[in-house]
């Protein structure tokens, strides 16, 4: 999509410049002939989309880290495959892996829908100047996945369940542990999204 729209905006400003040229020479045969033809001023051809055009890893930043958190999970499982005694539990930890993955790359692929559609890059979630749907889309995401992931921590009993997960060195651990850690992670990241909030409206003010 970003390389067919530059190609045709370069091919627009060709086949511009080429119409210009032709009636440039109908203007000075016209005047050899004595007769006055009327100046037509040329248009320039903006080049506002080729300059915010997002290319390259600022447009597809989401995608390496989908692929960077499904490579890690996938780590994790087989690191731990030696020691699921039964085909059971192997499938069970097989489940388990896969709910996490998907819950972890969910605010990925909203960003990604976003970014293809609409033309996005990394500093519009990381500089954005102004609080636009797509971020607060992404927001939402996030907090979406906090709340699923803390009930599942705190009431589901998912913290036992990370503690006997083979492919984690964290046998030593205890629950409140796994919870602590958790939290951190959801208060960094709530913390993370109030700064660029704060960061836009300082922007929006200048």
């Amino acid at each position: 999509m970003a390389s067919g729209l530059l190609w045709s905006t370069v091919l627009t400003a060709i086949s511009s410049k080429m119409a210009m040229d032709n009636i440039g020479r109908r203007d000075s045969t016209s005047n050899t002939e004595g007769h006055i033809s009327p100046q037509i001023q040329a248009i320039p051809i903006s080049t506002e989309h080729q300059n915010s055009e997002p290319h390259g890893l600022g447009r597809y930043f989401w995608a390496l880290l989908i692929a960077v958190t499904v490579v890690n999970g996938l780590t994790l499982y087989f690191q731990g495959w030696s020691d699921m005694a039964t085909l059971d539990l192997k499938l069970s930890y097989a489940k388990l892996t896969l709910y996490i993955l998907f819950w972890a790359t969910v605010p990925w692929m909203v960003v990604g829908i976003s970014c293809m559609r609409n033309q996005l890059s990394l500093n519009d979630y990381l500089e954005p100047p102004t609080l636009h749907p797509d971020l607060i889309a992404f927001f939402a995401s996030l907090i979406g996945v906090f709340a699923m992931g803390s009930y599942w921590i705190f009431a589901a009993g998912g913290a036992e369940q990370l503690l006997h997960y083979p492919g984690l060195d964290i046998q030593a651990w205890s629950v409140e542990q796994v919870q602590q850690t958790w939290s951190l992670g959801v208060i960094s990241g709530i913390v993370t999204m109030a700064v660029i909030v704060a960061r836009t409206h300082r922007t929006s003010g200048d």
